[in-house]
Order: structure tokens, then C-alpha cells, then sequence
């Protein structure tokens, strides 16, 4: 769908809120592999982004992320040509379930650990590359690190340590003494010392593609992976402090459909006090690069401060947040270098005639005479959209681009037209068509159609 409804507005961006909040949880478990793999990947992600200790330890790895990987999937390979695949039983044995295996992973119980994962595998060679395998490599880099002659803290998943190829009997094997240690009462006050360390950060400048965007982040904004009706996320994780940054685009294209800015704004602070993680602790209006918006803070329910700038555009609404522990976020400096550096790229003010741009894509296709370069969205499985936007009539410019491949059939290009001209004209925000004409664009067959919606043409 390429335009967002009020409602589906909404729905999103309330959806944006509390993502992050709610990532964990899940109605459905997962499978142990696919816990074991979304939790390596995890790892990974964020051992890689952490620089430094917070109490000036050096930080290393015992496995190879790229390495890693390739284990896993030659061990799904592997798994999918073995011929003696234990089947998948579907009844509910208790004494093995995911309930008993989170049970015996709290109270350390290794020799239990081991047996549930070997009761519930399903694939001998799966094992072979996921867990032993990487077990090796585990154990070859721990013993490598303390051959240097230092002090190694390391932690691995629970279910590379029990059993003889464990990490725990293979270094035994190559001559080390281990022994269990019995936690006891924990040092709450050390723990909170360390926890209230707050690491220095570099900030530096970080720009979206379209260089509509751009804010200062201690590190790289990583794609998300996950897309809500088109929004595109991206986030950077500073691991040593326990803080996040986040910065959101929603589509909305308020200028095509007629929507307001005071619309968008009542919009948003419908969903605010429904959606915020917590307690809301403050709103107020804020203006950056001519663009109106909201500053919010809340505190979420386990005391953690977070702060959210949120700012309309004629198409977007762009989210930018920073979460941390405790008061991370409200004390320091960090929090105004992240909000303080946000830009955000002005449209201008174009009279036609003169300012206006003839814009082509590298690629070819079309060429169209806009107020300025547009912004150019591509969404999965709809294609692309070129947005622009005239400051001076306060008008609304859309192009959307999507190749259709029709060949179970061949009509007249007036049949296809018309079948597209449907389905536009089948939007939520079409009152009405007021009229149409058959036409050539470059020589090709076009249709010209006009459309009414709340008193506000759209062509």
C-alpha cells in the first residue's frame, strides 16, 4: 500500500514507540536451534559494537563471527541431506520441555542442560557443526589467550560447556584444573559502582543515504532488519554504557493526502500517552530546520529515562530516541550531542519556471520537472516513490514507479491504465474523480485523471 492511512498512521507509529520496549516478548517460543542461532547472532552483533570495558578490562573473542556463520549454515546443510534425521515428535514430555531446560540453565545444572538439548536434537551432523565443532574452537582460543600469560574471563553458551566434548572436559584434556564456583550473596554495591561508570563516547556524524538526515551517533546506525509498513529503523548500541540510539522515517505522505500538519501533529500525541514505555514525563513543541515537532521524556517502569525528538514533514514523520540505564540519559552530555546535532534537510522554496529542476533517474524510465531533487523510497514488493514538495503553493508532488510483468495475458494499454487507475482511485483518501483524459507521455500511452478529497484536488 503505498500511501499510509490516518488510522494505519496511527497504529504505526504507536507500534514504533514500544518495539524496542517489546522485543522480547514473544508469544511462541522458538525452537532450541533457533534460539541458539538468534542468540549467537546477538552476541555477536554486540560484541562487536563494544570498544572498550567499563573498568578498562581488554575485551576479545573466543570464536570468529564470520567463521561462526559458516559452521552454521553448513550445519543446516548438513542436517537437510542427513538420511538418519531423528523425526520431530510432537508430544509434550515435560521432563524435557523448554520450561526444564530454562530451569536447569538457572541452576547450573549442566549434566540436566545436556540432556535435554541431546533428548530434543533432531540431527546428529546438525550438532556436529553447531555445537561441537564450535566447542573446539572455543576451547583452542581460551587456551591460546592464557598461553600468553594473562587473566581470562570468558563466557560462552551454556550448552558449549557439559559433556565430553565440552569446553569444560576439552580443557581438562589439554591439562587445565577447573572447578566449579558457588555464587553466593552478590556484591550489590560493587555492582552498582561498576554500573554507574560512564565510559567516554566519540560522536560522529551519520547521514541517511537521501541526505535528508543526518545526527551525530558514538557509532554507526545499523539497519534494523525489521520493517513496520515501510518504516525504516536504524540503531546504534553503546554496549559499555547500557545506552541505545535510534532513529526512525515513517512514510505518510500527509501532502498528497491532504493531510495537515496540525492533523499529523494531533495524530502523534493520540498515541503518546497510550504507547510511551512507562510514565510520560514531559512534552513540549520543538522546531528544527523549520520543522515542527515534539520533545518527550518518560521513565520507563524499571527506572530507566529515555528521550524522544519526533518531527512532521510534508511525507515523513522522523523518530529519533535514546534509552540508557538509570539516569544515563538525563545526567552527562551525551544525550544533548545526539539531539542537539540532528538536520534536517530543507525543501526550499521553488518558483516554477526558473528554480524548478528537471529530474531524471541514473537509471532512466522517466523525467519529470519537480521543485527540487526528490526524496526517493523503495519499498519491498511496491516499487519506488519520488517525493517532492513546493514551499510556496504548499503542494504535494508523487511519483511512484513499480514494474509490472504481465505475462499470462496481453490487453491494450488503455485496459492496463484503467485496471491501475482502479485501483488508485480505490484509496481511502479518492472522494471522487472529476475527470480523465487518454494522453501520450514521451510518446507512451498515459491517463490523466483528477480527484477531489475533502476540497483538496489530487491529480
Amino acid at each position: 500500500m503505498p500511501f499510509t492511512s490516518h488510522k494505519r498512521l496511527g497504529y504505526l507509529l504507536g507500534l514504533i514507540l514500544v518495539v524496542w520496549e517489546n522485543e522480547r516478548k514473544v508469544a511462541n517460543k522458538p525452537t532450541a536451534a533457533q534460539s541458539r542461532c538468534f542468540i549467537m547472532k546477538r552476541e555477536y552483533y554486540y560484541a562487536e559494537k563494544i570498544s572498550q570495558s567499563p573498568i578498562g578490562q581488554r575485551l576479545s573473542g573466543v570464536e570468529d563471527f564470520d567463521g561462526s556463520m559458516k559452521l552454521v549454515k553448513e550445519a543446516y546443510a548438513d542436517a537437510a541431506k542427513e538420511k538418519n534425521k531423528k523425526e520431530r515428535s510432537y508430544d509434550i514430555d515435560e521432563a524435557f520441555s523448554y520450561r526444564k531446560l530454562e530451569e536447569a540453565y538457572r541452576t547450573g545444572n549442566l549434566d540436566l542442560l545436556d540432556t535435554i538439548n541431546k533428548v530434543n536434537s533432531q540431527s546428529e551432523a546438525f550438532d556436529e557443526k553447531f555445537l561441537y565443532k564450535r566447542n573446539e574452537i572455543q576451547a583452542e582460543s581460551i587456551d591460546s589467550i592464557l598461553k600468553k600469560g594473562v587473566s581470562l574471563f570468558v563466557g560462552v553458551g551454556a550448552a558449549h560447556l557439559p559433556g565430553e566434548r565440552g569446553v569444560i572436559e576439552m580443557l581438562r584434556r589439554m591439562g587445565y584444573s577447573l572447578r566449579p564456583i558457588k555464587m553466593g550473596v552478590r556484591d550489590s554495591q560493587h555492582k552498582d559502582a561498576i554500573e554507574k561508570i560512564r565510559v567516554p563516547v566519540t560522536f560522529s556524524k551519520q547521514e541517511f543515504e537521501d541526505g535528508f538526515v543526518s545526527v551525530n551517533v558514538p557509532g554507526k546506525l545499523y539497519d534494523a532488519g525489521i520493517s513496520y509498513g515501510g518504516a525504516d529503523m536504524r540503531h546504534y548500541a553503546d554496549m559499555t554504557n547500557g545506552s541505545y540510539y535510534m532513529v526512525t522515517r515513517i512514510l505518510t505522505n500527509a501532502a498528497v493526502l491532504g493531510h495537515s500538519q496540525a492533523m499529523v501533529e494531533r495524530k502523534i500525541d493520540s498515541v503518546l500517552y497510550e504507547n510511551i514505555p512507562g510514565k510520560l514525563l514531559g512534552k513540549k513543541a520543538i522546531v528544527k530546520n523549520g520543522y515542527r515537532g515534539f520533545e518527550v521524556t518518560n521513565r520507563t517502569r524499571r527506572g530507566d529515562y529515555q528521550r524522544y525528538n519526533i518531527f512532521v514533514t510534508p511525507f515523513e514523520i522522523i523518530l529519533f530516541k535514546m534509552s540508557g540505564n538509570g539516569d544515563y540519559v538525563k545526567l552527562g552530555t551525551e544525550a544533548d550531542q545526539f539531539f542537539n546535532s540532528i538536520q534536517l534537510k530543507s525543501f526550499g522554496a521553488a518558483v516554477p519556471g526558473s528554480d524548478w529542476k528537471r529530474y531524471k533517474p541514473t537509471w532512466g524510465g522517466f523525467e519529470a520537472d519537480l521543485p527540487h531533487d526528490p526524496l526517493v523510497f523503495k519499498k519491498e514488493g511496491e516499487g519506488w516513490q519520488y517525493v517532492a514538495f513546493d514551499n510556496n503553493s504548499n503542494t504535494g508532488f508523487n511519483i511512484l514507479r513499480t514494474d509490472v510483468h504481465n505475462y499470462g495475458f496481453v490487453e491494450e494499454d488503455t485496459f492496463d491504465l484503467a485496471l491501475m487507475e482502479e485501483s488508485f482511485r480505490s484509496s481511502e483518501f479518492v472522494e471522487r474523480e472529476t475527470g480523465r483524459v487518454f494522453t501520450k507521455a514521451g510518446g507512451y500511452p498515459a491517463l490523466d485523471v483528477k480527484y477531489n478529497k475533502s476540497r483538496l484536488p489530487v491529480r
